[in-house]
């Protein structure tokens, strides 16, 4: 038995393939490369905010702890000093007042 050979045609040339012999070709591959470039610095920006963003989190949590501590600390201060002023002004109510 005899096999027939099959011959494949080639896959037609696509435009860019085409132009790519021609006068054409170069500013077309530059312009190609500069907009995959333009697309390769989208893609470090948002890795470098996303980057920054994170770090930013981690710092403004911890401004938040420390508000937090030393809101906490001004309050119990706040609150000694009534209590002091609380007992001096018992202490002269019962000077004045003789109780």
């Amino acid at each position: 038995m005899t096999t027939k050979k099959v011959t494949r045609k080639p896959a037609p040339k696509t435009l860019f393939e085409r132009l790519d012999d021609s006068v054409f070709g170069t500013p077309i591959r530059i312009a190609n490369r500069t907009f995959l470039a333009g697309l390769g610095v989208i893609s470090t920006i948002q890795d470098e905010l996303g980057t920054a963003q994170t770090e930013w989190d981690k710092r403004f949590k911890k401004l938040v702890r420390e508000g937090e501590k030393t809101r906490d600390r001004i309050e119990h201060d706040i609150a000694d000093i009534r209590k002091d002023v609380e007992k001096q002004l018992t202490s002269v109510r019962e000077r004045v007042f003789g109780s």
